[in-house]
């Protein structure tokens, strides 16, 4: 059972705890107004929504509610399990998260109208923003042992940067940490946009590109434009 858009749903709700109930700046008919127009008008709730503490970042209250959320979700569908069946909660979008994104409006996490939801256990491009530690403390408050359907987090390293031994030696650091804190799948793309962006402007010279999906690879040029699209947001932010 795939979990689609939890962790723009625990931002929300935070964004919602902060200015409605704690901060009291907006209502909550505020807010679902705003999101009804695509923010359209509302600029100035728009980025105060963003100026909330998001996921990704090594926020122990944003972490919280993704955890909180994410705790909740695996209970319900652990429910519907029995002795003849056992229903196995999942963090795997694949890549349709980018279609779904598409069919749901503006969000409270400050996702516009049509924009993808958060890939896999990851975030949405743009809200993770203090590096790749940050994101793996964030990933790991979720007791990921109850998620065995899968629950990748994606990462991209710019294979330049990993060159040195130096280098090398700090991603290893990042992965086994990622590990120790009760992390189970990561999948790291060493590329970065440019390359991806090459490889759109001229396909023929990057026939051979393969990035890392989810649980399985793909050549970059087989993929449609907004998948690819995605992906050159995504690894801009490194994720």
């Amino acid at each position: 059972v795939e979990a689609f858009g939890l962790i723009n749903a625990s931002d929300a709700l935070l964004a919602i705890d902060t200015l409605v109930f704690k901060e009291k700046k907006y209502t909550m008919a505020d807010l679902v107004c705003a999101a009804a127009v695509n923010f359209k008008g509302h600029d100035t709730l728009l980025k105060d929504i963003r100026n909330v503490p998001k996921y990704g970042n090594g926020n122990l209250e944003a972490d919280k509610f993704a955890a909180e959320l994410a705790n909740s979700f695996y209970w319900i569908v652990h429910s519907f399990s029995n002795p003849e069946i056992v229903y196995a909660p999942s963090f795997h979008t694949l890549n349709v998260h980018i279609p779904a994104g598409k069919k749901y409006g503006a969000s409270l996490d400050g996702r516009l109208s049509g924009e993808p939801l958060a890939k896999n256990i990851g975030t949405t491009p743009g809200m993770a923003l203090k590096g790749h530690t940050s994101l793996i403390k964030s990933a790991a408050t979720i007791d990921q042992s109850k998620y065995f359907g899968g629950q990748a987090l994606d990462i991209s390293i710019d294979a330049a940067l990993a060159g040195s031994t130096d280098s090398k030696r700090k991603i290893q650091a990042l992965v086994r940490t990622y590990f120790e804190l009760g992390g189970l799948q990561i999948q790291v793309n060493g590329l970065n946009a440019e390359t991806l962006k090459a490889a759109i402007a001229e396909p023929d010279k990057y026939r051979d590109l393969i990035v890392r999906i989810a649980g399985y690879s793909a050549y970059f040029n087989h993929l449609g434009i907004d998948t690819q699209q995605e992906m050159i947001r995504r690894f801009s932010y490194g994720m």
